[in-house]
């Protein structure tokens, strides 16, 4: 579906965001002012034939007490622009606007809504490289990566496999074959209970059905997994950086398993229960291992990215 678009000149306004550091570029509609709820979207803006990403405040201007305005917030952009005309190209709608009780709050929501901008964005980019590739490209991928970790030692030394069913045409499809070739290993596959990620033991990947997010799962809730000894997780990833922090598809869920992990992992260690060796895998394309990439707080670091050309 074609996104909205408008097209707008830039004009200056009271410049309150410049103080806190985020400069907004105010827009005044050419046409009719466009048939869009009030609210924050992701964007894109084209400016003298530069496309650049954004967000954008669409509504009254609570916390100050203004009138109307619609004001774009360039991300990595510091350039002149007051009187250009920009085509703006509505992606996703983020939130309401809403009245903040100061200009603090206000900025550091703004600050909240930049971080997952950025990461939408690095999502995109990443998705249209997968776009543009050719299904001999995609199964050259999935070859390499059932090789390497055929040979990786974690895998090998390892009996119970945390992994997932791929979305095949963003991410390396390997996971099928791979158990046909171990399938002496214990498979345990992700699924929401209770808005929580828990693993569920199959024996084939046939098992798994469509469930939530329209994401292959266990269908029925057989043998659920318990931390173990030594315990392998293959982590899906959009991308991720050289440092080993990881983009996911966006819900969170993983990073919340994550830590649970580490929680229960520390907690046997002081209770001399358990030796316990929990190893995280992301396995990528090389394209989407990037120099860095967007990290909030909450996101959690895996032990190894491994690459495929």
């Amino acid at each position: 579906m074609r996104a909205m678009e408008f097209k707008a000149e830039i004009i200056s306004g009271v410049e309150v965001g410049a103080k806190f550091g985020i400069a907004t570029a105010n827009l005044c509609f050419l046409e009719k002012k466009p048939d869009l709820k009030e609210g924050v979207y992701f964007v894109q803006i084209k400016v003298k034939d530069e496309v650049f990403n954004g967000i954008l405040h669409f509504g009254v201007l609570k916390t100050f007490g203004r009138g109307f305005a619609a004001e774009v917030h360039i991300l990595d952009f510091d350039q002149d622009i007051y009187g250009e005309v920009a085509e703006i190209s509505i992606l996703k709608y983020i939130r309401s606007t809403r009245t903040f009780l100061n200009a603090d709050l206000l900025f550091t929501q703004i600050e909240n809504d930049r971080e997952k901008a950025e990461k939408f964005f690095c999502r995109r980019a990443i998705f249209q490289k997968w776009e543009m590739l050719k299904k001999k490209e995609k199964d050259s991928f999935s070859i390499q990566a059932i090789d390497k970790i055929s040979v990786h030692k974690k895998f090998l030394e390892t009996t119970d496999i945390l992994i997932y069913a791929p979305q095949g045409d963003r991410e390396i499809d390997f996971t099928k074959a791979l158990m046909k070739r171990f399938s002496e290993k214990r498979y345990f596959f992700p699924k929401i209970v209770d808005a929580q990620m828990q693993f569920f033991q199959i024996q084939s990947f046939e098992e798994l059905k469509v469930g939530s997010f329209r994401i292959l799962e266990p269908e029925g809730l057989t043998r659920i997994f318990e931390l173990k000894q030594k315990t392998l997780i293959f982590l899906p990833a959009v991308a991720a950086d050289k440092k080993c922090f990881r983009l996911g598809r966006g819900s969170g869920f993983y990073d919340r398993f994550l830590n649970q992990c580490n929680i229960e992992k520390e907690q046997l260690k002081r209770r001399n229960l358990l030796k316990v060796d929990v190893y995280s895998l992301c396995v990528l394309p090389n394209f989407a291992i990037l120099h860095t990439i967007p990290v909030q707080m909450h996101d959690q670091m895996v032990n190894e990215v491994l690459a495929v050309d």
